[in-house]
């Protein structure tokens, strides 16, 4: 009859849907690799730009700073900086529930 699948179709197609979902696993499993270690990176990077230091003057000031030297990106580059620090303090905030 047309339409019907043979019990080595069906086999078949049982393999491929494992080998599919095992494929899709390892590429998840890297994604997150990945992004652990972005998070990693970006909290240490946090780490250095909160980094003060007391002038002689008794002033604290943060010696590690990232600058720009346009003026209409100054702003657009403080706000992506934000951003990232807040995704970051999320991300470590979630870690530290788990």
């Amino acid at each position: 009859m047309l339409g019907e699948i043979t019990k080595g179709e069906l086999e078949d197609m049982l393999h491929e849907q494992e080998r599919i979902v095992s494929n899709l696993a390892d590429v998840i499993r890297d994604m997150a690799t990945d992004y652990d270690a972005v998070m990693t990176e970006l909290t240490k990077l946090f780490e250095f730009l909160d980094y003060q230091e007391e002038s002689d003057s008794g002033r604290l000031f943060n010696p590690i700073f990232i600058s720009c030297s346009r003026a209409m990106k100054v702003k657009p580059l403080g706000e992506c900086v934000d951003e990232l620090k807040r995704l970051t303090v999320k991300y470590n905030n979630c870690e530290g529930a788990e």
